[in-house]
């Protein structure tokens, strides 16, 4: 699959497709990608060109947490796509019609649409099309514990995006990151990291930098709250990763003014303010967002009221603490990942020492030592396919 669509996407695909490439790669580094995008609108003098990139604005709306306004310019195009079909701006409707249902609840199965994108560009002769929505099904498999698909996705992208395809090579090297980081192996990401972050900088992209920061600091935030339940990690390592966060949320609040990124950052914060021991300032957080949790991060929710029921032990609530904690136990199940059933059981676990039942708490610091064998597995197998699928590939 990946051979043919490295030759189909790079056959010529004419004088618009051009034209459309490069009004998207006009140098304009002072102006954001919003504002390169609406300039690149008002100077297309071809319909479909001027469509496609309006198509492109619509799916970086619907990034940025502008939902309501993407959605209708979607809806305006898509009758236009109708009256008159292209199938290049059928793979750009699709990849925003994808992103925008992703971005409503975080749910994996947008995939469908990111997959009609990533075909439809194939058929449109798009390669810097084709290797975007490429880079969005890494995304979304990575999310999905897909090891095979994210591997073969990113590298694709990678192989297929030119010098100058930013939006695709960001991407991909942010999946690329997460992965290796997931992986725990923090400094093989960081160079990954770092070069996302420069391919988005380079088409004033914020809300690709934004998700940089944002994802960069929950997976922090994941290892830290790892190291503190199953190793030895202190406060102070709390407190750089609570300023980390802090940093984080101020940004995202200055590129961004809606949108599930900032519904989360609160609870990133909750989730440190536990570990500093601030339970009453985490506990406000955790009752005001845990209730929005998006229907895509369902799986965070046992590790997430675990952490409530601490907050309670902590004040001296027992009734509370015991309560939130059965919660706990009754949202764990066999479909959450092994890392995340680990941390929501070991810290259910110290809630139970805490209110006098030492043998359950045993017990289920067992099963929590079977699940994070079993994280630390698919973290080994991750790292292997990572370093087996991009070798020889550049960001």
């Amino acid at each position: 699959m990946a051979a043919a669509g490295a030759a189909g996407a790079r056959r010529p695909g004419g004088a618009k497709a051009a034209a459309h490439a490069a009004s998207r790669r006009r140098p304009a580094p002072w102006v954001n990608l919003r504002g390169r995008l609406e300039a690149a609108v008002a100077q297309s003098t071809d319909a479909t060109s001027r469509a496609c990139l309006r198509a492109e604005r619509a799916a970086l709306l619907a990034r940025l947490g502008h939902q309501q306004e993407a959605r209708a310019d979607l809806c305006v195009l898509r009758a236009l796509e109708m009256q008159r079909p292209s199938p290049r701006l059928n793979a750009w409707l699709c990849l925003g019609e994808g992103l925008a249902d992703y971005f409503d609840d975080l749910h994996t199965a947008a995939r469908a649409r990111i997959h009609d994108a990533y075909t439809f560009s194939l058929a449109a002769r798009d390669a810097a099309l084709h290797a975007l929505a490429a880079a969005w099904l890494a995304h979304i498999d990575y999310m999905r514990r897909d090891v095979k698909g994210m591997v073969r996705y990113a590298a694709q992208a990678l192989h297929l995006a030119g010098a100058e395809d930013h939006a695709a090579r960001s991407r991909a090297c942010l999946v690329v990151a997460q992965a290796w980081h997931s992986a725990c192996h923090l400094e093989t990401a960081m160079p990954w990291y770092r070069r996302a972050r420069l391919h988005a900088s380079q088409v004033g992209d914020e809300a690709t930098q934004l998700a940089v920061m944002h994802n960069m600091g929950w997976r922090r935030v994941h290892e830290l709250r790892e190291q503190v339940v199953f190793g030895d990690a202190g406060a102070d390592v709390a407190r750089q990763v609570l300023l980390g966060a802090e940093s984080t949320e101020r940004f995202c609040t200055s590129v961004a003014t809606g949108g599930l990124l900032l519904g989360l950052l609160p609870l990133m914060r909750a989730m440190v303010l536990t570990l500093v021991g601030e339970p009453a300032q985490a506990l406000a957080l955790f009752d005001a967002e845990l209730p929005r949790l998006p229907p895509g991060l369902q799986w965070l929710e046992p590790g997430l009221r675990a952490d409530v029921a601490w907050c309670h032990l902590q004040l001296g609530d027992h009734a509370a603490a015991r309560a939130a904690c059965e919660a706990a136990l009754a949202a764990v199940g066999p479909s959450q990942p092994p890392g995340e059933r680990a941390l929501a059981q070991a810290l259910a676990a110290n809630v139970l020492q805490g209110l006098g039942q030492t043998q359950r708490a045993v017990g289920l610091r067992s099963r929590a030592e079977a699940a994070l064998r079993e994280h630390r597995e698919y973290q080994a197998r991750l790292a292997r396919e990572l370093e087996r699928a991009l070798k020889g590939l550049a960001a």
